[in-house]
């Protein structure tokens, strides 16, 4: 019996260990078979996710977000032990005792497979983090044996390179986690508004509880089922001792409480983002804004973009209620007992911004009842409706109103504003049809620091910034200046203010080009031309000095490239950007150097690498540096005209303020320079005005080009967005002159006359004009001269005539 048995366990004993064998030689083969052509796992070194790029403000809020895949990487050492430890319990208990193969895992997952045969449900599996990670990142998520096999192979052989903690890292940044969200970091943020450090255990159990399946256990879209995976979760870390039984009982009896992203934790500027973005592209390509992480700052100012913003809108509307109002936005039917979900239901503009909907309950002479979305009722009263006298016809429109009858009726759907000074009162609003744009420039360094490309990015996310071909009309007039000046006048020599007539070729009738008004002022100085911006002596001017010369100084400042060859181009009839024309004011403002706009400051990797920088600047006086203070930084630039030059201009432009069609602006009681500009018919109106500190270019005009008005000028329209800017922008900074130049010398002279002053000049007309000391030798003649000239009398061939040009130009002036 013993014999027989001892035999019995050597035949056993030898078919065990011949299987053992048998099973070890077909797992080598196995493992020589599928592990042949393997991925490289090396490649996990350099692990270079697609991540988020961020723009940031000048103070380091956040502008904007780019990317293909939400991703914040984050290290492991900055990964809270937290949540790491929810991850452990949901997904890996053994994690960092086994070799990337769980063994009792997988053969628990077998069990449960096995039991779960004919019930119709999914294969539960046994894999490891390590063995995601495999999956995630070097295979693909088909459901084979091969595949499975493979994973189990690179699964063990990347245990035996990498430390857990790298393989955690690896897991926590890679995987999708639903409300696209990629990894931890942007998970926290995106449900909770959270950062990593700031969850607690409920909180981090959910994340955990995602993985399997985000879709399915989504918290917004299925909060019971989210909360019942959490719980299990949490019961897992109870479990494994990451939580007390008193931090159990609390977390799981606690509902999901989820915060979308705040819109504070951004700064909105979504022109002047979208600007950046698209820049980015140009520099880096596509791939670097989408996958790279690029760290941007950018050059807006917070506090200069918003009231560039409030500016604009409210110099629209202003605008726009002065031309009437165009109705109600339709109607529901009050006596309908649903009528406040027909309310609530309403479709909205796109641009409502921050009015909203209300319906007319009863109208009275003298005030509106309404009711808001929600039940609220309120009140208009006519002194805020009274503005809403209809529209005849295209910017026409009749005469005041004097009941709130002749404008709204009961049921009208319509937009309102809130009284502030009084809780339940509102204003009849409407939502302009007219457009612009605002940009605010720093001289010197050229920095965008703020842009508005017109009144809603949400209506329409069209720039007419960087993208609207626009005429400039007179306020291109300065850079005609700018040539005559350098062709040797200055500020007081003569020019002629009179009618006149310019062929414009075979078979075409004459250009007779007009002032504004019709009038004429004959003989005046050059200063008083451009300060009245009067269009006579303008052509006037460009037939004597040509346009070979007022083509290179436009191409020369960046306004044109190759314009036609057309005289109208003195009043400013070829199309521009509003950036570009803002920029050759900068560049005049910062004392006619090459400055380039740059919406950008500096651009990181996400590595924390500089690959750009926008700064310029030079340290002056480099060998005399030393360590007790800093060097002294300037800017270095291409002169692209002569200072003295430049500063003549800047003095003119300084007068169209004080005494020209920017006088509006004197209020302001600052250094100021700038020129207005309107074009034929008044389609586009301008201002571009600057001081030492900063330019502000302002246009305001109809997407589809169509008149403004047959009063409306840049003085009435741009001005006051510019004098609206300045006043809240600048209210908190001091004052500061322009330098003048060592080769100007301020001279006293008759401003009426251009000669200089003497004892019986009127004192309200004498007015310190710069004169290059180079020209002081030279002298204006008298008015008396000059119309002795224009009647007829000693060399009247300076008369202006009719000149044969041989061009091919517009009618527009």
């Amino acid at each position: 019996m013993l014999k027989k048995l001892r035999r019995a366990l050597y035949i056993w004993s030898s078919l065990i260990i011949g299987g053992a064998i048998i099973g070890l030689i077909v797992l080598l083969q196995i493992i020589l078979y599928f592990g042949k052509d393997l991925p490289d796992y090396r490649q996990l070194e350099e692990y270079d996710p697609p991540a988020i790029t961020r723009l940031y403000t000048q103070k380091g809020y956040i502008l904007d977000e780019a990317a293909t895949e939400n991703r914040i990487y984050t290290k492991y050492n900055e990964i809270p032990e937290l949540i790491v430890n929810a991850f452990i319990a949901a997904e890996d208990r053994n994690f960092f005792k086994h070799e990337g193969l769980d063994p009792v895992g997988i053969a628990r997952a077998a069990i449960v497979n096995i039991v779960n045969v004919g019930k119709h449900k999914n294969p539960v599996g046994g894999s490891t983090i390590t063995q995601q990670v495999v999956k995630n990142f070097l295979l693909t998520n088909e459901r084979t044996l091969s595949r499975k096999i493979k994973e189990a192979i690179l699964a063990y052989r990347i245990s035996k390179v990498y430390s857990k903690e790298k393989i955690m890292e690896l897991y926590l940044n890679q995987i999708y986690l639903g409300n696209n969200s990629y990894g931890i970091a942007s998970a926290a943020l995106n449900y909770f508004n959270k950062e990593l450090d700031e969850l607690n255990a409920e909180e981090a159990a959910l994340l955990a509880a995602l993985p399997k399946a985000p879709s399915y256990v989504n918290p917004i879209k299925s909060p019971r089922r989210a909360r019942e995976r959490r719980n299990w979760v949490l019961s897992r870390m109870y479990e494994e001792g990451y939580i007390t039984d008193e931090e159990l009982s609390r977390a799981t009896k606690s509902l999901i409480s989820l915060k979308k992203r705040r819109e504070t934790d951004f700064f909105r500027a979504d022109y002047y983002s979208e600007t950046v973005r698209q820049e980015l592209i140009t520099k880096f390509g596509e791939d670097a804004v989408y996958k790279d992480g690029l760290q941007v700052f950018t050059n807006v100012n917070e506090e200069m973009q918003s009231i560039a913003e409030k500016t604009l809108k409210e110099g629209l509307l202003r605008y726009d209620k002065k031309h009437g109002y165009r109705g109600a936005l339709g109607s529901i039917n009050i006596e309908n007992p649903s009528w406040q979900e027909d309310l609530k239901n309403f479709p909205k503009p796109l641009d409502i911004g921050a009015f909203k909907l209300a319906a007319v309950l009863r109208v009275d002479n003298s005030s509106v009842d309404i009711a808001l979305e929600g039940g609220e009722k309120g009140v208009i009263n006519f002194e805020h409706l009274s503005w809403a006298r209809m529209s005849l016809k295209e910017q026409m429109v009749g005469a005041p109103i004097k009941s709130a009858h002749e404008v709204l009726k009961k049921g009208n759907v319509i937009l309102v504003s809130r009284i502030l000074e009084a809780e339940n009162n509102y204003a009849l609003e409407q939502i302009p049809e007219v457009n612009g744009a605002i940009v605010v420039l720093e001289p010197n360094s050229g920095k965008v620091l703020a842009e508005v490309g017109g009144y809603s990015y949400k209506k329409s996310n069209f720039n007419r910034v960087t993208q609207a071909d626009r005429q400039p009309g007179s306020t291109f007039k300065a850079f005609l200046y700018m040539v005559a000046l350098e062709n040797g006048y200055d500020p007081r020599s003569i020019v002629y203010d009179l009618p006149i007539e310019l062929s414009q070729g075979a078979g075409m009738p004459p250009w007779r080009p007009k002032n504004m008004r019709g009038d004429y002022l004959g003989a005046i100085t050059l200063r008083k031309s451009l300060e009245k911006s009067r269009n006579l002596s303008t052509v006037w001017l460009i037939t004597k000095i040509g346009l070979n010369p007022v083509i290179e100084m436009s191409e020369r400042l960046g306004i044109y490239k190759d314009p036609p060859r057309n005289y109208s181009m003195a009043l400013g009839s070829f199309e521009t950007k509003v950036l570009s024309l803002a920029n050759a004011f900068n560049i005049i403002a910062s004392g006619g150097k090459r400055v380039e706009p740059n919406f950008i400051d500096r651009v990181y990797d996400r590595k924390g690498k500089l690959i750009y920088s926008s700064d310029k600047r030079k340290a002056a006086n480099v060998d005399e540096l030393n360590t007790s203070s800093p060097p002294e930084l300037f800017y270095e630039y291409d002169q692209l005209i002569d200072e003295n030059i430049n500063y003549q201009m800047i003095s003119i432009l300084e007068g169209v303020v004080q005494r020209g069609t920017a006088v509006a602006a004197k209020q302001l009681k600052r250094t100021l320079a700038g020129k207005t500009g309107t074009t034929n018919n008044s389609f586009d109106t301008w201002f571009v005005g600057f001081n030492p500190d900063i330019v502000v270019g302002v246009y305001v005009g109809f997407d589809a080009p169509r008149t403004l008005g047959q009063k409306e000028s840049g003085s009435s329209l741009a001005l006051p967005i510019f004098i609206d800017f300045i006043k809240e922008g600048l209210k908190n900074t001091e004052d500061r002159k322009f330098t003048v130049p060592e080769g100007i010398e301020l001279v006293e002279i008759d401003a009426a006359t251009g000669a200089l002053a003497t004892e019986e000049t009127n004192p309200r007309d004498i007015i310190k004009e710069a004169i290059r000391k180079t020209q002081l030798e030279g002298k204006a003649k008298s008015i008396d001269e000059i119309l002795d000239v224009i009647e007829g009398g000693e060399g009247s061939s300076a008369t202006p005539k009719a000149h044969d040009l041989n061009e091919d130009f517009g009618g527009i002036y």
